[in-house]
């Protein structure tokens, strides 16, 4: 797929793009893009608690290892509108 396009209709199929951020490998958030608009949703807590506790437990909180830990994954496709792509993740993390 060309160009910075990240919503895409084929007929009657329409792709969205998304990125997961994750912290190590611990996703925090995910965003959703519709053109070159994104709308950032957060997990449910229990993965924020989870990075804070192995982040403590590695001594790892307020030090620079601790920032160097967060990444944007790729962006990736799925069928889909923004809304839809979005209600898709928040299900998927929400299991």
């Amino acid at each position: 797929m060309g160009g910075s396009a990240s919503t895409v209709r084929l007929g009657e199929l329409t792709m969205a793009e998304y990125q997961i951020l994750y912290w190590r490998d611990l996703p925090a958030q995910f965003r959703v893009f519709d053109g070159n608009r994104s709308r950032s949703y957060k997990l449910p807590d229990r993965y924020q608690v989870e990075i804070d506790r192995v982040a403590m437990e590695e001594g790892l909180v307020d030090t620079e290892a601790y920032l160097e830990g967060w990444k944007w994954s790729e962006r990736t496709e799925m069928a889909g509108s923004q809304d839809e792509v979005a209600a898709e993740l928040k299900a998927r993390f929400e299991e």
